[in-house]
């Protein structure tokens, strides 16, 4: 097997209902990334049988932004107004890659930093609703 190599460029992301407000050309990282969780400990009985740790996975969109708080319509300003708010997400990595979308709940970005710089802010959001995202794939 050959190999795939993918990158991240001429991707959208886009929060709110549909269609959204479109925040791709403010991002310079964007990532989905999923945590295993364990609730509870293992628990053994009298007779040896054990019962495991439910494990979950969470998720979290994060990334990187330039911060654009001069634009009424900016992703920093829109974060601020849509603090702890749940929102539609849709992230579409490449041209070529299918769509990730579900529920984020938006957190208020880092505003400023060093004077006469270029300013950028990371930002992580919890997936909600389901907790998982969803893939809808390229149709070719």
């Amino acid at each position: 097997m050959a190999i795939v190599q993918s990158k991240l460029k001429e991707g959208t992301l886009t929060l709110g209902t549909a269609p959204g407000v479109e925040f791709s050309c403010q991002a310079t990282n964007v990532k989905l990334t999923p945590s295993a969780d364990e609730v509870g400990d293992e628990v053994e009985t009298l007779c040896g049988d054990k019962i495991t740790a439910e494990t979950t996975t969470s998720w979290v969109l994060a990334g990187t932004s330039i911060q654009d708080f001069d634009d009424p319509d900016g992703f920093v300003l829109y974060c601020f107004e849509n603090d702890l708010v749940e929102v539609d997400f849709s992230w579409q990595p490449n041209a070529l890659s299918g769509t990730w979308s579900g529920t984020v709940q938006i957190k208020a970005v880092e505003i400023g930093g060093d004077v006469n710089t270029r300013l950028t802010t990371d930002w992580e959001w919890k997936v909600t609703g389901s907790g998982t995202p969803t893939l809808t794939p390229v149709t070719p």
